[in-house]
């Protein structure tokens, strides 16, 4: 009829059944309808079964069998459009079926089923399916058509997965956007958070499948996620200040859905060289030794600004000399920048500067053992 054999059903046919003679019970089979991913109509095909008594044919029966569309329930959407969220952070597309089309960034974390996220020209979402991967091994780079309902969990969008569709492979990734801060404008992105520090570097416990730790921007505290299938897993935890870029995420566990921000590395090389200031000075100088010696002490710089609290110029060479104007306790702040120019870190130490004791002046007469001493 109008279905195609292979494409939209079964994978066996033509189907041969042969029912021994004089055998009275019932007898069943299965055929499987394919989903061949194209939108159309309503689809028909036709089963035949013929009853042989030796060569003589007894009985012919045939049956209709109808395939109901089910694509045509998917209208496409940009992802951004059906993004939206009212004032609670709760998604305004809750449940709405649709298809969405992406590029694959990331990988797999949720090997029972599928946990991905898809990113096209206006938005990213997650892309999630419980039990069924629909025979796909993610890849990153991979273009593909989801059809499904839209769901949140957490706060975080998710299309609940009916049909996937592997389009291209290859396809270019988006650059990361560089961020200060992560928020819902960040979620399902590839985005580049700016200059952060471990808050507790013994939460780095490489436990599979996953470990979390907390990240500082200074003003704000997300959630890093490292996944053991990564080659971050296993490595020893960054000390200092770096960049990470990532996949956006949330895990706010109730309404409003607002915070709970989290971000998802790929790799080993999506955490940016750390840089660490550090440096060391005597706490007390006499100048009678000549100018206060600076030792740099900083890792994974690539250049550094020397204040000195003395109102000069700032220093940029490695370990400088430096000549106080007059006495008095400064604050010495070196900043230490990355390797890449984006991140930077500080380190403070005071010195107390002191100067000869000139007030004192020593006068021997001739032939006379005690000075005469002048002063205040």
């Amino acid at each position: 009829s109008t279905a195609t054999p292979v494409a939209d059903f079964g994978t066996l046919f033509p189907l041969e059944l042969t029912f021994p003679q004089g055998l009275l019970s019932p007898q069943s089979f299965t055929i499987g309808i394919v989903d061949d991913f194209e939108p159309e109509g309503i689809e028909t095909f036709t089963l035949a079964i013929t009853v042989l008594s030796g060569e003589v044919e007894v009985i012919q029966e045939t049956l209709t069998v109808t395939i109901a569309p089910n694509d045509l329930g998917f209208p496409h959407y940009p992802i951004a459009d059906v993004r939206g969220i009212d004032g609670n952070g709760v998604l305004d597309s809750l449940l709405v079926p649709c298809e969405l089309r992406g590029v694959v960034h990331g990988f797999n974390t949720y090997p029972s089923g599928l946990r991905f996220t898809i990113i096209d020209p206006t938005a990213g979402i997650e892309v999630y399916s419980p039990v069924d991967n629909f025979n796909y091994l993610v890849e990153e780079g991979d273009s593909v058509r989801i059809r499904g309902s839209l769901q949140q969990f957490q706060g975080l969008a998710q299309i609940l997965v009916d049909t996937l569709i592997l389009a291209t492979q290859g396809e270019q990734l988006q650059e990361p956007e560089l961020v200060n801060a992560l928020s819902e404008e960040t979620e399902s992105d590839l985005v580049r958070l700016k200059c952060v520090e471990l808050v507790d570097p013994s939460a780095w416990t490489n436990q599979a499948p996953q470990f979390e730790v907390y990240v500082s921007t200074g003003t704000s505290l997300y959630l890093m996620v490292v996944d053991a299938d990564t080659d971050l897993f296993g490595t020893e935890a960054p000390v200092g200040v770096f960049g990470v870029t990532g996949i956006g995420g949330q895990r706010d566990l109730e309404a409003p859905f607002l915070n709970g921000y989290t971000i998802l590395p790929r790799n080993a090389d999506d955490l940016s060289e750390p840089v660490q200031a550090d440096f060391f000075v005597e706490d007390v100088w006499n100048t009678e030794d000549g100018p206060v010696p600076f030792e740099n002490l900083s890792l994974g710089a690539g250049g550094y600004f020397w204040s000195f609290g003395d109102g000069t110029s700032p220093d940029t060479t490695t370990s400088p000399l430096h000549v106080f104007p007059e006495e008095n306790t400064y604050t010495i702040v070196l900043t230490a920048q990355s390797l890449d120019g984006v991140c930077s870190d500080q380190a403070t130490q005071e010195v107390t500067v002191v100067f000869p004791d000139t007030s004192t002046i020593g006068v021997v007469e001739p032939d006379v053992d005690t000075p005469f001493l002048f002063g205040p």
